[in-house]
């Protein structure tokens, strides 16, 4: 036979949820340290820049985004660490 426990004594406590950042926030800081990096780049190198513009397949946008986010750097940034490794 089980044991009545009392607790009507006992205060109810909300659960404690673990924080993680929301994509939108992790998203929005690296785009803030990007816009950091971008006038700094610029202020040291004032080599001109081309833009080029590209046809993706999304999932494969998607797949370079999720990258991207992993390495805390924005797809512009990842891109480029890219070709200069292999242009090099």
């Amino acid at each position: 036979m089980a044991k009545h426990i009392d607790l009507s004594g006992l205060k109810k406590q909300p659960l404690k949820k673990k924080e993680t950042p929301k994509i939108e926030e992790v998203v929005s800081a690296i785009h803030k340290e990007a816009a950091t990096e971008k006038s700094e780049m610029e202020e040291e190198n004032k080599e001109p820049v081309k833009r080029i513009t590209l046809d993706l397949p999304a999932s494969l946008h998607t797949k370079l985004k999720i990258r991207a986010v992993q390495e805390q750097i924005t797809i512009r940034s990842f891109v480029i660490d890219i070709l200069e490794q292999i242009l090099d």
